[in-house]
């Protein structure tokens, strides 16, 4: 008695891989999709020296952690490189960024810390409408 079965017999088997491929391909797509959304309508803030060494002066300021103080620097530096445009700093990490000392330099920089997304996609639509 052999023990190989006949090919016929795996065909579960190659239709699970044709589904695995499939749903790979799929998930592909929607990154790339979604991947050039965002960068038709984000601005790419790059991480740099300057940006690096101010961080830690807000890190020691505010008592932010590291990534929160690069975070927040980077925002700031966009800031100041846009300063006429109407801005947002979306941030769920309320705790860390609900400073009156942060919100006052944010609003400085006319932008508005806004804590939840609901909130913030409110923020944009009111925005978009008036445009």
């Amino acid at each position: 008695m052999s023990m190989l079965r006949p090919i016929s017999s795996w065909s579960w088997c190659f239709n699970k891989s044709n589904i695995l491929i499939q749903s790979n391909e799929e998930e592909r797509q929607r990154f790339n999709l979604y991947r050039e959304r965002l960068l038709r309508a984000a601005d790419i803030v790059p991480l740099n020296p300057e940006i690096l060494t101010a961080a830690l002066g807000y890190e020691l300021t505010y008592g932010l952690a590291p990534q929160d103080a690069l975070v927040y620097t980077s925002v700031i530096h966009h800031l100041q490189q846009n300063p006429s445009v109407e801005s947002c700093f979306l941030n769920r990490n309320s705790r860390d960024f609900d400073n009156p000392d942060i919100v006052d330099e944010l609003d400085k920089n006319n932008c508005k810390m806004i804590p939840r997304f609901d909130d913030g996609l409110r923020f944009v639509q009111t925005r978009l409408v008036s445009l």
